[in-house]
C-alpha cells in the first residue's frame, strides 16, 4: 500500500492561532475535518491517518514550533518508510500574494524556517510542496518575522476559509491523482475576494 505524509506547518499554542504563520496547520486541520480523522500526540506532533483509494494518508501539525519542524516530519517519515515524493508540506509563502496556491516539487527553501529544518532533517529536497500565498508587508518598516507572526486583516479574515478550502481540494487531488495532476488542476489559482 502506498504511503502518502501531508504535513501543514505551524506554531502550537492559542497565541499563534489565526497567525499568517498558521495557514498550514488551518489547511490541515481542514484535511483533517473532510476525511474525519482521528487525532493522537506522537512524533512531535498531533498526527492521524486513514486510507482512500488504497492509500495510507498520514496528516501530522508538528508541535516543536516552526523552526524545529522537520524533528517532526523526520521522525514520522523514517519510522512508515514513506519516500520524500510522497510527502507533501503546506506552508505560508511570502512571495506569493494572499490567496494564491502554487504547487510544486523540490526547490530551495527560499529562507523559510520551517522548510531549512526539514530539508535538513529528511536530508533531501524533493519533497512536494502547497505554497499558500500570504503576500508581503504593505509598510516596509514591518519586518518579516512580525508580518507572518501576525494575524489575517479583516479582509482577508473574509477570505481566508475560501483559501484554506483550495489548499483542500488541491492536496486531496495530490492524494488521489499524483503531483502532476494537482500542478496542473490548481497551480496557481486565486480564490475570488471579497473586499471589505
Amino acid at each position: 500500500m502506498d504511503k502518502i505524509l501531508v504535513v501543514g506547518l505551524g506554531n502550537p499554542g492559542m497565541k499563534y492561532r489565526n497567525t499568517r504563520h498558521n495557514i498550514g496547520f488551518m489547511a490541515a486541520d481542514a484535511l483533517i475535518s473532510h476525511y474525519n480523522v482521528d487525532i493522537r500526540g506522537g512524533f512531535y506532533s498531533d498526527y492521524g491517518d486513514f486510507v482512500v483509494d488504497g492509500k495510507k494518508v498520514f496528516i501530522q501539525k508538528p508541535q516543536t514550533y516552526m523552526n524545529l519542524s522537520g524533528k517532526a516530519v523526520a521522525a514520522l517519515a523514517f519510522y512508515y518508510d514513506i519516500k520524500l515524493e510522497n510527502i507533501l508540506v503546506i506552508y505560508d509563502d511570502i512571495d506569493l500574494p494572499f490567496g494564491k496556491l502554487k504547487i510544486k516539487k523540490g526547490g530551495s527553501s527560499a529562507g523559510h524556517k520551517g522548510l531549512i529544518s526539514i530539508i535538513a532533517c529528511l536530508g533531501g529536497e524533493d519533497f512536494i510542496r502547497a505554497k499558500m500565498g500570504i503576500g508581503r508587508p504593505e509598510n516596509p518598516n514591518i519586518a518579516v518575522s512580525d508580518y507572518v507572526l501576525g494575524k489575517f486583516t479583516p479582509t482577508e479574515s473574509k477570505n481566508i476559509e475560501e483559501f484554506v478550502d483550495l489548499c483542500k481540494n488541491a492536496v486531496s487531488c495530490f492524494i488521489k491523482e499524483g503531483v502532476v495532476s494537482a500542478m496542473t488542476k490548481f497551480n496557481n489559482k486565486n480564490i475570488t475576494k471579497k473586499e471589505d
